[in-house]
């Protein structure tokens, strides 16, 4: 025989496990980019979550081919929402890494969200972080 007083509660437990059960919301990120100056090689994009990881070991990565237009668009699907970061570059001649000067300068069209930018080599996380929140999209242009 069950108490009327514990109904409401066994309620909400039941409504707390259903709803625990549910997947969590998946966000798409689009990332359009602009200035592209060349249709050589790809574009490549690293996705980072933790400030830790950054520019060490990419939460996922995505790579799209530079338009004629100058532009080029990269996609993440299915993400949580929360808080990310990215570096894109456009790998001109294809050889798989970001090309740099004797003083260690890119020669190669780069940037990271935010557009945020280093003193000496890659920016911060916390400078280049974003929150995601639903299928969002972002335009930045190459440097």
């Amino acid at each position: 025989m069950s108490s009327p007083h514990l109904r409401p509660v066994f309620s909400s437990l039941l409504a707390a496990c259903l709803l625990s059960a549910m997947p969590a919301a998946a966000a798409t990120l689009e990332i359009e980019l602009s200035g592209l100056n060349s249709t050589d090689g790809r574009v490549m994009a690293a996705l980072y979550q933790q400030a830790d990881q950054w520019m060490k070991k990419p939460l996922t990565g995505a790579i799209a081919q530079p338009l004629p237009d100058g532009r080029a668009v990269l996609r993440f699907e299915n993400l949580p929402d929360g808080d990310y970061a990215f570096s894109v570059m456009h790998d001109v001649n294809g050889n798989g890494k970001l090309d740099a000067n004797a003083l260690g300068i890119p020669t190669e069209p780069f940037v990271f969200s935010n557009g945020a930018m280093g003193q000496f080599g890659p920016p911060k996380f916390e400078a280049a972080r974003f929150s995601l929140k639903g299928d969002t999209v972002l335009r930045l242009s190459l440097r």
